[in-house]
């Protein structure tokens, strides 16, 4: 692992990105930056302007959280994303929350974030036998319901100690350079697993963005020294063995 890199460098937005940033300040759909609201971009639904993708690409992740602005503002800090343009003001009524990762191409991965209340969910009302007692009464009661179940998988990792069957369930992203990463997550006290060390010297991080769900960050580039924390260690001494009971 190298000890020592060059800061990774900061790319610009690439012409069509800037475009739809750019458009979607001038029709109210983002949190915009002062440089983007100062655009005179017009949305043309039938003009110049095509949205696509490669083919076959997975071009972004759509997921329900319980505040997509805290979510968003979460990979802005950490992981320098930007806010993107919500180009239906339909979607935008709903509280719906767009970010785009770096190196900001017309390739780069996006996440939509969408809030957790807005579409039908169970409407039931359960719970767990937590006394063990055979029956689920009195505060074991509560609305079963997509925060409670992502509750109950949240605190099976007990901050991101612990490997679970459910962070098995994640997308990935890779980054120029993990260090900057690492090192402002442990500053502001912020869990993380890892970073492990996979067999082909790749270095991989995963996290638990607001909330609910797991990401792995991966890059061929980590300084640990730089980020004050042991080397990467390998899968078999990070999650070795199988425990279904903590």
């Amino acid at each position: 692992l190298p000890h020592e890199c060059a800061p990774a460098p900061i790319r610009a937005p690439s012409r069509q990105l800037k475009d739809r940033l750019d458009r979607g300040a001038a029709m109210g759909c983002m949190h915009a930056t002062p440089a983007a609201a100062a655009s005179e971009a017009v949305w043309q639904p039938s003009g110049k302007y095509k949205w696509e993708r490669p083919a076959g690409s997975i071009h972004k992740m759509t997921i329900a959280v319980s505040d997509p602005a805290e979510s968003a503002a979460w990979l802005i800090k950490y992981v320098g994303a930007r806010d993107l343009p919500v180009p239906d003001p339909n979607l935008v009524a709903r509280g719906i929350r767009w970010v785009v990762l770096p190196p900001f191409h017309p390739a780069s991965a996006e996440f939509h974030f969408i809030p957790a209340g807005v579409d039908k969910d169970l409407g039931l009302r359960g719970g767990i036998d937590l006394n063990h007692d055979g029956v689920v009464s009195g505060d074991e009661m509560t609305d079963v319901n997509f925060m409670w179940l992502h509750k109950l998988v949240d605190s099976c990792d007990q901050d991101m100690k612990v490997w679970t069957v459910y962070l098995n369930t994640h997308c990935g992203v890779y980054c120029e350079d993990l260090t900057p990463i690492v090192t402002k997550l442990r500053d502001d006290g912020v869990p993380f697993f890892g970073p492990t060390l996979r067999g082909d010297g790749v270095v991989q991080l995963y996290v638990e963005v607001p909330h609910f769900f797991y990401c792995e960050i991966d890059s061929n580039v980590y300084n640990y020294e730089a980020s004050g924390l042991p080397a990467p260690r390998p899968w078999s001494e990070m999650a070795p063995s199988l425990n279904t009971h903590g």
